[in-house]
């Protein structure tokens, strides 16, 4: 099955001025340079135990692929320049400068490496495909149809690093779930949920911040569920430590309490289990600072509703 069908749109031609500065071959040789090394292998165990060590470093979180690449929308969080974070970097570059266009010119490059055996392509190619949505997403929402399916399937690969991708590249592509029919949205927050409770790591960091996205942009799709959600979040509350994925539940927490409705956070079942999970966490924190305070913040944000 070809997860794009071939656009009108895919022989557009750019001003000669942009066709100097960006000559075609530029995109596929950028998704050569994506795939995992041993070395990037072995740099991202080294660094998620650093990262484990300061849970409340200043990071972002939507774009959990670029760090594994890169930091949210913008702030790229490099401790090592690779050639694998550095070609993410200016594959979102071209994207948010190009939009369309560099999905065309990555569209054939990109099919290949998606629907290739080996899981460090795929897991390149849908690292790429992730890098493109923010600037290119009208252009690829058209195909989204068959990459929705796609990614879900993914999300049960037996490689945690190739499911930590797929699930941050679906939040990329939040708002296209939130204007779908109420099954596709039900899907993908079920789907969310479940990873928030996956054993690996890495795999749960990138549930929470697409939890996060989604209460951000997608509240109303939050609220049919709220009961669903508070009861993994009290779940995954006493699984996550706090070196590491607990900073990532902390910032669902605060998006949920800040987004949903009054009436809503309000209601005893949601208020008494969220207040509970925080004040758990506080009585667990041992007066740590910084962690004390992002607890302190999200008790105001409950009491400001």
């Amino acid at each position: 099955m070809k997860l794009f069908a071939r656009s009108s749109d895919s022989n557009h031609i750019l001003p000669s001025l942009k066709l100097i500065i960006y000559p075609p071959s530029l995109l596929p040789a950028l998704i050569d340079c994506l795939p995992y090394t041993e070395e990037d292998l072995l740099e991202t165990e080294n660094e998620y135990a650093k990262e484990s060590s300061n849970p409340f470093a200043n990071n972002d979180d939507e774009e959990e692929g670029i760090k594994v690449i890169q930091d949210d929308d913008d702030d790229v969080n490099v401790s090592r320049s690779t050639l694998r974070r550095e070609a993410g970097v200016v594959i979102e570059m071209l994207a948010r400068k190009f939009e369309g266009d560099a999905f065309y010119k990555a569209q054939s490059k990109l099919e290949e490496c998606l629907k290739n055996d080996n899981w460090l392509i795929k897991e390149s190619g849908i690292l790429c495909l992730g890098s493109l949505g923010k600037g290119a997403s009208e252009a690829i929402s058209q195909h989204f149809g068959n990459l929705f399916p796609f990614l879900l399937q993914s999300l049960q690969n037996s490689e945690g690093l190739l499911r930590c991708i797929a699930c941050w590249t679906l939040s990329r592509f939040t708002s296209w779930i939130i204007e779908q029919g109420d099954d596709v949205k039900k899907e993908y927050l079920t789907v969310v949920l479940k990873l928030m409770m996956d054993d690996n790591k890495k795999v749960q960091e990138a549930a929470c911040s697409a939890l996060s996205k989604l209460c951000n942009d997608g509240t109303e799709t939050i609220q049919d569920y709220i009961n669903d959600v508070i009861q993994v979040i009290k779940l995954v509350s006493t699984k996550y430590n706090q070196k590491g994925t607990i900073k990532y539940l902390y910032d669902a927490i605060g998006s949920l309490a800040f987004n949903v409705s009054k009436e809503v956070i309000q209601s005893d079942a949601v208020e008494t289990i969220l207040m509970e999970v925080v004040v758990q966490k506080w009585n667990e924190s041992h007066f740590n600072d910084v962690e004390a305070t992002v607890l302190v913040g999200m008790i105001l944000t409950f009491g400001s509703q």
